[in-house]
């Protein structure tokens, strides 16, 4: 998966916004610049298989979405001025959900 999100930074020019030679040297000796979290910080598991973000969505089931407010939009308030790279669908619905609540910028 790393490497992979290194080609997919690299692809869209991010070393290049951080005066870097590759998003790799963010997983190295520049790691000070990246920060990795998830929207739920504990494993999740729904019918004794691994929580995918899809089914339920996260902000149709009470329980998800409560950690997602209690942990992420936390976490959020504190990387006011972070790019935030969304991995993947249900990411992105919350940072969506978020920006319409005003707790995050577009921009970011």
């Amino acid at each position: 998966m790393k490497k992979n999100l290194i080609e997919m930074l690299d692809e869209l020019h991010l070393n290049k916004q951080l005066h870097l030679d590759s998003c790799t040297e963010l997983f190295a000796n520049m790691d000070y610049l990246l920060h990795t979290t998830s929207l739920i910080p504990y494993p999740v598991f729904i019918n004794d298989k691994n929580y995918t973000g899809s089914s339920p969505k996260i902000m149709e089931s009470e329980v998800l979405y409560n950690y997602v407010k209690k942990y992420f939009y936390e976490e959020a308030k504190v990387l006011s001025n972070a790019l935030i790279i969304p991995l993947g669908k249900a990411v992105e619905e919350i940072l969506i959900q978020m920006i319409k609540e005003n707790l995050l910028k577009r921009e970011q």
